[in-house]
């Protein structure tokens, strides 16, 4: 599991509130077609809709059903389950990147992650897409297509604002090499993008808040800076220490996404 998560700052009056206005938020995406695009109520729906759970504590369990209900309701219209309510108006039929991202939203709150740690995929491909799609317009001559229809200048918006709002690292280096690491993911990912993204930052996450030289018997001296998020080390650490559970984490995740079709 990863790092305790610390005391919610938001009150549960708070949540209600926050809660309430996300559900009217949604409500105005999908009818509101008069002021907002297809293209726009998406952007906006994957990024404002991300900045909101970003203050609901996924300790609170009022928190967790919320979210589970959004993300129950969210794949019932994207997959058509219950023909009396509509589909999203801008998503297709079974949307793949809809449905990857309410599946990782919902498994993050379940597992009560640090929802911080999702930023880059809150704001980062959202960001890429309509800054992308702005200098296409604007300065198509400064915007060729890099990879089928990525733009430099989208992709360069994803690499600085997953810098911005990565949760971790904080050094410079690494998090200039995890910057260009979730751009390149982001271009080549393809419907899956949102998918790769969080299992890089699963990863990323793991490898900074790891601690190589804790005790092997002490769990909570490895707590206090995070620990690693795989299930074998998280539940075996009879049989695996910390340092090969890392590295465990580090090349059979990568193995395992060999095998994820774009």
């Amino acid at each position: 599991m990863m790092a305790p998560l610390s005391s919610p700052s938001l009150s549960p009056q708070g949540c209600l509130a926050l809660m309430a206005a996300e559900g009217l938020f949604l409500l105005v995406l999908q009818f509101d077609t008069k002021h907002f695009s297809d293209f726009a109520a998406r952007k906006r729906c994957h990024s404002l809709s991300g900045l909101m759970m970003l203050f609901l504590p996924p300790q609170y369990l009022l928190c967790r059903l919320y979210v589970y209900a959004v993300v129950i309701v969210g794949l019932v219209m994207t997959w058509q389950l219950v023909p009396a309510l509509p589909k999203w108006r801008f998503g297709d039929y079974g949307d793949i990147g809809i449905t990857v991202y309410l599946i990782i939203v919902g498994f993050w709150f379940y597992s009560e992650y640090p929802v911080a740690v999702l930023a880059p995929i809150f704001f980062a491909d959202p960001s890429g897409a309509v800054i992308g799609k702005w200098a296409s317009r604007n300065l198509p001559e400064y915007n060729p297509t890099w990879v089928g229809k990525k733009t430099v200048i989208g992709s360069l918006a994803v690499f600085v604002v997953t810098f911005l709002t990565l949760y971790r690292p904080l050094a410079f280096i690494p998090r200039l090499l995890t910057s260009l690491a979730t751009m390149l993911v982001e271009g080549f990912g393809g419907k899956f993008d949102n998918l790769y993204i969080a299992l890089l930052r699963i990863m990323e996450h793991s490898e900074t808040a790891c601690e190589v030289g804790a005790p092997p018997g002490n769990p909570s001296s490895r707590n206090s800076s995070g620990a690693c998020p795989v299930a074998l080390y998280g539940f075996d650490e009879k049989h695996i220490s910390l340092f090969a559970a890392r590295k465990l984490c580090h090349a059979g995740s990568g193995f395992a996404m060999l095998f994820l079709t774009p």
